[in-house]
């Protein structure tokens, strides 16, 4: 895996070559020593101390950040909205680094967000591999039949691809 330093450096030479692409920066050249894990060869590693540059110049790695955000209604969980939506980055317009949200609330919720740019970090809570437990309040209108409960107890798809599982949903 590689280390949030080296996705850094990694991302900023991806995205010279993308605005190369774009016609939004001149041809350059980057380069970079790479240590080859022999356990893992298809694994690159740029250690800490291991220079990254474009035309000659170091490309340095930001230092990590934290910012716990509280997301009201009407805002989406991303980076851009083509929609020009509200996004949560505008509730933080004095945030100077490049941070992304842990997790995603849809656009009718509210709660609390951590935005960082800690890779390794979001990685960690947000991969269910890891196990991090998550808890959702979810208000519903009406009362729930006997049939609505039954069917809660079966899961509850959070999205395409993740299954609240039954025995973590609990009636209050």
């Amino acid at each position: 895996m590689l280390t949030a330093h080296a996705r850094q450096l990694r991302a900023d030479v991806l995205r010279v070559a993308a605005r190369r692409r774009e016609g939004l920066a001149p041809d350059r050249v980057a380069f970079v020593t790479f240590e080859v894990h022999e356990d893992l060869p298809a694994l690159r590693r740029v250690a800490p101390g291991q220079r990254v540059c474009v035309d000659g110049e170091s490309i340095h790695a930001e230092r990590s950040v934290y910012w716990l955000v509280h997301k009201p209604r009407g805002y989406l969980c991303t980076n851009r909205d083509p929609a020009r939506r509200p996004v949560v980055l505008d509730l933080v317009p004095h945030v100077a680094q490049r941070v992304y949200t842990v997790g995603r609330l849809d656009e009718a919720s509210e709660g609390l967000l951590l935005l960082t740019n800690d890779g390794d970090l979001a990685n960690r809570l947000m991969h269910p591999r890891y196990g991090v437990e998550k808890t959702y309040l979810v208000q519903v209108a009406g009362a729930p039949t006997r049939e609505d409960m039954r069917a809660l107890l079966k899961g509850v798809w959070l999205n395409e691809l993740e299954l609240l599982q039954p025995p973590m949903v609990q009636f209050t």
